[in-house]
């Protein structure tokens, strides 16, 4: 078990960075309990996606330097930022590598995963051209999800295909360096999302309780006065736009209808 989570700020977002920094610090610590081996996260504010990961707990991870120096060089900018984040239990590999901690990126793909791919070896048998160097099941994903979306000029699709391919559990979140969206989908319902009442600020999470705990936090329960948590459904997707949160929902499977996201 693992723990997925992201913070978005929308253009014309005005909020201070030291509110922004502790929604991303708060949700870190509050997704420590599924996973205390590895943390990271994935920053993208338009020109670039950086990304941070250490072999440490969530608790060490935010009060290193290279996290605080992260956040405030990309904070300063005063763009629209989206952040995804990570919190791992090893289930496979070795946390203190770099290559098996999460975020992962792959071929313009950012993402994280909560859950198992349990045939991982088999995909990659069936592409080897492009899986035959992936060290995890996440990185597997993630090619698959960017080998699709060339084939089709589409990320639902692509989303949808890999889904497909898949067996086993999978949550994700995944940033493009070419598009200026996030994609969230599951095959299990482990994600939650709000956005607070401006709209303004967008939050995802794999447990409604992280995000429960997060909006009731007194330093910013302000800011989520009237807000409402969301289900993302089973076998669903939505893809947010980073500057509008505009969101396009659709199900992982095509010929399914679409399974609306639900309070």
């Amino acid at each position: 078990m693992c723990s997925i989570f992201g913070v978005l700020t929308s253009k014309g977002s005005d909020h201070p960075d030291d509110i922004i920094k502790y929604h991303i610090d708060r949700l870190f610590l509050l997704s420590e309990s599924r996973g205390k081996e590895a943390a990271g996260i994935a920053v993208n504010t338009g020109e670039a996606i950086h990304v941070l990961k250490q072999p440490v707990s969530a608790f060490r991870f935010i009060k290193t330097p290279e996290y605080s120096d992260l956040l405030q060089e990309q904070l300063s900018l005063k763009v629209p930022l989206a952040a995804i984040g990570h919190c791992r239990l090893v289930t496979s590999n070795n946390q203190d590598s770099d290559k098996s901690n999460q975020p992962i990126v792959k071929k313009g793909a950012v993402g994280v995963h909560d859950g198992i791919v349990v045939n991982a070896a088999e995909l990659a048998g069936h592409y080897p051209d492009i899986l035959s160097e992936c060290k995890t099941d996440t990185e597997l994903l993630l090619g698959l999800l960017q080998y699709h979306r060339e084939e089709r000029n589409s990320i639902i699709s692509a989303a949808q295909e890999t889904f497909s391919e898949i067996h086993g559990a999978a949550s994700i979140g995944v940033l493009f360096d070419s598009n200026d969206v996030l994609l969230l989908a599951t095959n299990t319902g482990s994600l939650y999302a709000c956005v607070n009442k401006s709209k303004d600020i967008f939050i995802f999470a794999s447990e409604k309780t992280i995000l429960q705990q997060l909006t009731s936090d007194k330093r910013i329960s302000k800011h989520w006065t009237d807000s409402r948590i969301v289900h993302i459904q089973p076998f669903s997707g939505c893809l947010i736009d980073l500057e509008t949160f505009e969101k396009k929902e659709f199900p992982l499977s095509p010929n399914d209808p679409v399974n609306p996201i639900e309070e």
